[in-house]
C-alpha cells in the first residue's frame, strides 16, 4: 500500500481539518445554555450525511464521537479510496489531474448528500415515527360504517388545505363552503361546484376566515412564515398587516380571530410561544393589550364559560388558562397528563357547551371545563404530539351526534377517528398527507334542507393535489341507542315519543354545571342553590316532532328572589324575568314563549342573566314543559 499517494495526503489534511472543526463546534455546543444549541452542527449534518445515514439505527452517539471520530474518519476514507481508484484505473494521469479529481469527488459528496441522502434519511425517519398500530392498515378504512366520496379535487393545488368552513360568506347569498389554501380560497355551493376563486399575491402558512361578518363579505386572517399576520378582504387585498418582528418581538407562532368582547365586531390576536405570549389587536390591527406567557401551548378563542362572549383558552405550562376581554386571568384549570395539543368540541350530548378533547397514547379523553373526565375513547395509534381538531356530526336528524377527530401524527401522516354517541369507535382511517401540513382540517355541513349533516375532511394526494372528501353514514350501518347515563357532564338524552303533544323535562333529565343541587322538596324534586351566572342547567332532547311548541317553566321563589334567566333552545334565545311566587315550595308556571321546531334534536340551556338579589338563589326549578300548539 502506497501511503504517499495523492489521496492519502489529501485525506490526512481533510480529516484533520474536519476534526478541528468538529472539536470547535462541540466546544460551542457544550458551553451554550440555549435550547437551540444543536443547530451549530447543521454544517456537519450535511458533510457527514452518509455516515449518519448508515449509523441512524445504531442509537444516539455523543457529538464528538459521531462527528469528531467517525466523521473525520469518513473524510479521510473518501479522498484516500478515490485516490486508490484513480491509481488503479488511470495510473498515467499527472499528479495535478489526480488531485483535482479527488477534490471534485469531495465537493460532489456534500451535493449528493443535500440532494439525495438527507431527503432519503428524512423520509425513512418519518416512516419510522409512524405508530405501529397504523402501519398495517395505512390507507384503508377499518369499517364500512361511513361511505366516502371525493367532492372536490384540483391538480393545480399542490399546497394543502388550511381550513374548511360552512356559512354566510357573501352579501345577498346563502350558506356556502369556503375552502382556504396556502395561496388563496375557493367558494363552493351545496353541490360542491366552484362559485368563486381568489388567488393571493403571497404564499401563507395559515389562512383562516374571520367568523364575524361585521364588514359584509368574508375576510381571512393569513400568516406568512417569519413575516407577518395579515387581514385580507374577499378579493385577497390587504386590509392591514402586522409585522411578525414588530417592536423587537420574536416570530409569530399563530394568529386567530373572534369576538372577545361580544360587541359583534371581530378582534384579532397574534401569539408567540415564548415570553411575549398573546397580543390582542382591534379591527384595524392596532394593539389593545399584551399578556405575556412564559410557555404558551395551543390556544383557542371560544365561549368556554357559556356567557355569550369568547375568551382565550390556552395551555400554559401544566395548566389551562382562560383570559377575558381585558386580558385578565379568570380561570385556571389543571388536568392530569394533559398534552400540549387539544381541541374544543360540543360533544357529547350537549351541543351548546364546549368540552376539551385531549389526545393521549392510543386513547382520547373528553374533559369538561371543570377538568372532570367525561369519557375515555379508544384511539389506536393516537399520540400526544401533533395537532388535532374535532367536530360533532349529526349524521341522522333523530339520533345523537357522532364525534369526528382528525389527528396529525408523523410529519406526513394523519388519521380520522369517528365515534358514535356512546364513545364507541365506529370508523378509522389513516393516510399519508403532504409533509408540512400541520393543522388538520374538517367540518360538518348540513345535507340540503334537512337537519342531517355530512362530514367534510381536507386531504392531499401526491398526484391529484388538494381534495375534499365527504363522509356520510352508511344507510345499512347499525347505530346503537345512546346509553342513558347521569355521569358528570354527560347529558342523559331525553327521547320524545312519536307524535307526542306534550314533553315534560324534569330535574332528573338535566345535566347541571356549578353549585346547583338536586333537592327533594315536599312539593317534588327540584334543582336549587342556583345563584351564579356561571351555573347552568342543560337538557338534550331527541326525536321531538316538527311543529310549534309553547315553552313553560315550573318554579318557586320566595318574596325577594327570582330574576332574569337566559334560555336557549337550539338557536332561539329568550330572556325571561321570573317573579317571586311566595316561597321555595310555592310552585307556579311561567310561559317563556313559542318556538318553531323543525324536528329532530333539541338542545336546551338555562342560565342566570340577572338575579333579583346578588349572590342569592334565583329559584327552585321543578320542570320545563313543551306543549304542541
Amino acid at each position: 500500500m502506497k501511503k504517499t499517494t495523492a489521496g492519502f495526503k489529501v485525506g490526512i489534511v481533510t480529516s484533520l481539518l474536519h476534526l478541528g472543526f468538529a472539536v470547535y463546534l462541540c466546544n460551542i455546543f457544550s458551553q451554550s445554555n440555549s435550547s437551540t444549541a444543536g443547530l451549530v452542527f447543521i454544517p456537519l449534518l450535511i458533510l457527514d450525511a452518509p455516515i449518519i445515514f448508515l449509523l441512524q439505527f445504531a442509537g444516539g452517539l455523543p457529538p464528538l464521537v459521531q462527528f469528531g471520530v467517525l466523521g473525520s474518519l469518513f473524510w479521510f476514507l473518501v479522498p484516500w479510496l478515490t485516490g486508490r481508484l484513480i491509481e488503479r484505473k488511470r495510473p498515467d494521469w499527472p499528479g495535478a489531474a489526480k488531485c483535482f479529481s479527488i477534490l471534485g469527488v469531495m465537493v460532489l459528496f456534500p451535493v449528493v448528500s443535500f440532494v439525495g441522502i438527507i431527503p432519503l434519511q428524512s423520509t425513512l425517519s418519518d416512516r419510522a415515527r409512524r405508530p405501529v398500530e397504523l402501519k398495517k392498515n395505512l390507507g384503508d378504512a377499518t369499517s364500512d360504517n361511513l361511505t366516502q366520496r371525493v367532492v372536490f379535487s384540483d391538480k393545480t393545488l399542490h399546497q394543502g388545505i388550511t381550513s374548511i368552513d360552512h356559512g354566510l360568506w357573501r352579501s345577498n347569498s346563502g350558506p356556502e363552503t369556503l375552502v382556504c389554501f396556502n395561496w388563496g380560497m375557493v367558494l363552493l355551493d351545496d353541490q360542491y361546484e366552484e362559485l368563486r376563486r381568489v388567488e393571493f399575491t403571497n404564499h401563507y402558512v395559515s389562512v383562516r376566515p374571520v367568523g364575524i361578518a361585521d364588514a359584509g363579505d368574508c375576510r381571512v386572517l393569513a400568516r406568512r412564515h417569519f413575516k407577518s399576520a395579515t387581514l385580507l378582504d374577499s378579493n385577497g387585498d390587504e386590509i392591514w398587516n402586522h409585522a411578525e418582528r414588530a417592536e423587537g418581538e420574536s416570530a409569530i407562532d399563530g394568529a386567530l380571530s373572534g369576538d372577545i368582547d361580544g360587541d359583534g365586531v371581530a378582534e384579532f390576536a397574534v401569539n408567540r410561544r415564548y415570553r411575549e405570549g398573546i397580543k390582542l389587536l382591534d379591527k384595524n390591527g392596532k394593539t389593545l393589550w399584551k399578556h405575556p406567557v412564559s410557555s404558551l401551548g395551543h390556544i383557542e378563542m371560544a365561549d368556554v364559560r357559556g356567557n355569550g362572549k369568547e375568551e382565550f383558552f390556552f395551555k400554559d405550562g401544566s395548566s389551562f388558562t382562560t383570559l377575558d376581554a381585558n386580558g385578565t386571568v379568570v380561570d385556571r384549570l389543571k388536568i392530569s397528563k394533559a398534552p400540549e395539543e387539544f381541541a374544543l368540541v360540543q360533544w357529547p350530548g350537549i351541543r351548546n357547551r364546549l368540552n376539551i378533547l385531549l389526545p393521549g397514547e392510543n386513547n382520547i379523553r373528553i374533559a369538561d371545563m371543570r377538568g372532570r373526565i367525561l369519557m375515555e375513547l379508544d384511539a389506536p395509534g393516537c399520540r400526544t404530539y401533533g395537532e388535532v381538531d374535532a367536530v360533532a356530526v349529526r349524521f341522522r336528524k333523530d339520533e345523537p351526534a357522532h364525534l369526528a377527530v382528525r389527528k396529525n401524527l408523523s410529519p406526513d401522516l394523519a388519521v380520522l377517528y369517528v365515534y358514535d354517541a356512546n364513545g364507541t369507535l365506529v370508523f378509522q382511517k389513516s393516510e399519508t398527507t403532504r409533509k408540512g401540513i400541520t393543522h388538520p382540517t374538517l367540518t360538518a355541513i348540513s345535507a340540503g334542507d334537512s337537519s342531517e349533516e355530512r362530514l367534510l375532511v381536507g386531504h392531499w394526494n401526491r398526484l391529484k393535489g388538494a381534495q375534499l372528501v365527504e363522509y356520510s353514514l352508511n344507510p345499512d350501518a347499525e347505530v346503537k341507542p345512546l346509553e342513558q347515563t347521569t355521569e358528570a357532564g354527560i347529558a342523559p338524552m331525553v327521547y320524545a315519543e312519536e307524535n307526542t303533544s306534550r314533553l315534560e323535562l324534569l330535574p332528573r333529565d338535566a345535566v347541571i354545571e356549578g353549585r346547583i343541587k338536586l333537592e327533594d322538596k315536599p312539593t317534588g324534586p327540584c334543582l336549587g342553590y342556583w345563584d351564579s351566572p356561571d351555573d347552568f342547567i342543560w337538557f338534550d332532547v331527541s326525536g321531538l316532532g316538527e311543529g310549534t311548541y309553547k315553552v313553560i317553566v315550573n318554579y318557586a321563589a320566595p318574596s325577594q328572589n327570582g330574576g332574569v334567566l337566559s334560555i336557549q333552545l337550539n338557536e332561539r334565545m329568550f330572556e325571561q324575568h321570573f317573579k317571586p311566587t311566595g316561597g321555595w315550595n310555592t310552585r307556579a308556571d311561567q310561559g317563556i314563549g313559542v318556538i318553531e321546531h323543525k324536528g329532530g334534536a333539541l338542545a336546551i340551556t338555562l342560565s342566570i342573566k340577572e338575579p333579583n338579589l346578588e349572590n342569592y338563589a334565583v329559584m327552585n326549578f321543578f320542570s320545563m314543559t313543551l306543549v304542541r300548539q
